[in-house]
Formats: C-alpha cells, structure tokens, sequence
C-alpha cells in the first residue's frame, strides 16, 4: 500500500535535519514525502535543500505560512496523492525499517481506519527518560466526556492493539477517511493544540478502527522550553482548547464533562480544585492552565452555534 507522509514544522531546523537524515536510510523510502515548513526563518528550506542534495530522498517542499498545526495538516493533505496519509512531528526520529512496518501494518489491518505507534520520549543523547509501560490494556483512552489520556510517549504494548487515540506525532490515517472528516478542525489555537484528538475522536463516532503498532515505534524528542513565557502559553492553551475540544466532540456530556472537571482528575486536564491550590501556591504554570479554562469557556459560550 503507497503512503503519503507529512512533516509538519516550524522553526526547528536541526529537528526536521535529524528527521529527514532517519528517512533516508529507511529500507523502504516513503512513496511520498510532504514538508510543511510554517517557519519565519529561511534555515528549515537550507536544510531541506542541502538534505535533497547529498541523497536520494525526494520531498515536497511547501511554505504556505499558514498559522497553525491544524491549517499546515491540512495545507500538506492537498497535495497527498496516496490512500494512506502518514504525519511525524518534526522532533521524532525513525529507525530504518518504520516505512516498511508502517507498510505492512496497514496491509495486515486492512479495516482500520488510522494506524499509529508509540513516540517514545528520549533525551538529546537518545536515551529513553521514561520506563516502558508493557501492558496490553489501553493506555490511550477518551471518555464520553472527553476526558482523554495519551500514553504513546512510554507505552510499547507486546503486540498491535486496539485503542481510542493516537498522538500526532506518529499516526496515520486513510485519506478517504480525511476527506470525509474535511480534514482537520482549524477552531484550535495557539500551542497545545488538539487537532489530533480531535480528529480521532471524530474517526470514534463515525464508527472507525484505530490500531496502535509496537512496531511503529519512533524516538521523541523532548524539545527543550524557550523560558517561562513559553511555558505559560502552552499551559494557557492546553486548559484552553481542552474546553473547546469538549464542547466540539461531545456537546451532549459538555456542561457534565464541566461539572467533572470541577471535581475529579479527567485525565490530561487537572481539576480546578488542584489548580486553584497549586496557583495559590504560587505555581504561575497552573494560575495559566485556569486563565485557558475561563477564557476557553468563555470562547465556547460566546461562539456555541458556528462550533458544531
């Protein structure tokens, strides 16, 4: 089965480098290779050019300052001409054989609708900075509430299972799949974003199987904070989006899923209460989280129509 593959990125050169060398040795090479270069910066085209050059690899390379993850996606969908469409994070690294097996995986999971595997977190040096979480049970969850936990950065299963989400960083989806869904949803801003859930979540309740592959297996790396400002943006649009991807994906359970999040630990947002405690505290990460959970709210109440 040909595949399309899209490296979204924006200002890391020396990521989308260490990403493009890891395709070039592949053993089988990507029957197609889209880059989306959303930078502001010329050092991601030298790269791209310089990595043309001295290999074999053929990309398509466009820089269509398009604004978001969400609107790059969909900017590199347009020109995928294969029926399944692959998308990496520019800060991952693949082992040689991760075409082959991406490959063989769709071949032998022919009812699946997205196939993806694990983006283990790793240091600069490579090294892994968390322990294996080997269990067969699912690890990447999504309530009805929207309540969503993703655990591709530590979870190898022994075998390829069935789950609820994968990560952007390392998933793949069939493109009449994409088509039918328009795509990815563009409401999400800022960092943090939720396009990858929200997409999945979509695939959910259109009835559609989602296949996690140990043998997809990639490296992450952990991409150092650029200061505190850094830090509380991505805070602010994790609470967010959060409570925007709510309301989108499950209007039915919103004001319940609310009501949760008020109280008890849904997952991948923190409860209000423990944010409160922490902000008080003088956690400034956790009083930005909140700031995303009221602005958020506000967002939806203010745009509730246009949103569904």
């Amino acid at each position: 089965m040909d595949i399309s593959l899209i490296v979204v990125t924006y200002e890391r050169p020396a990521e989308i480098e260490r990403l493009l060398e890891s395709l070039t040795r592949q053993h089988v090479p990507p029957d197609q290779l889209i880059v989306v270069d959303d930078s502001d910066s010329d050092e991601t085209a030298t790269i791209v050019s310089e990595v043309q050059t001295e290999s074999t690899l053929s990309i398509e390379y466009y820089r269509p300052s398009s604004g978001s993850m969400s609107a790059a996606r969909n900017y590199g969908l347009r020109y995928a001409d294969h029926e399944v469409v692959a998308f990496l994070d520019d800060d991952v690294e693949c082992p040689p054989e991760y075409v082959s097996n991406l490959k063989d995986a769709w071949e032998t999971h022919t009812s699946a609708a997205a196939i993806g595997g694990p983006a283990l977190w790793v240091d600069d040096a490579g090294v892994r900075v968390a322990d294996i979480n080997e269990t067969v049970l699912n690890q990447n969850w999504l309530t009805e509430y929207g309540e969503q936990r993703s655990s591709e950065g530590d979870w190898r299963p022994p075998r390829a299972v069935q789950t609820d989400q994968l990560a952007g960083a390392n998933m793949s989806i069939k493109r009449s799949v994409l088509e039918e869904l328009e795509g990815f949803n563009t409401v999400y801003g800022g960092s943090e974003v939720y396009e990858d859930t929200d997409v999945m979540a979509r695939i959910r309740e259109c009835g559609g199987k989602i296949v996690y592959d140990p043998a997809l297996e990639v490296k992450h790396y952990e991409t150092p904070k650029t200061g505190a400002s850094k830090s509380r943006d991505q805070f602010y649009w994790r609470g967010f989006n959060g409570i925007v991807f709510r309301y989108v994906c499950f209007p039915q359970t919103f004001w319940v899923s609310i009501a949760r999040l008020m109280t008890v630990n849904p997952g991948w947002l923190d409860p209000v209460w423990l944010c409160v405690g922490i902000a008080i505290a003088r956690d400034t990460d956790q009083l930005w989280i909140l700031k995303g959970y009221v602005f958020g709210l506000k967002y939806v109440l203010r745009n509730r129509h246009s949103l569904r």
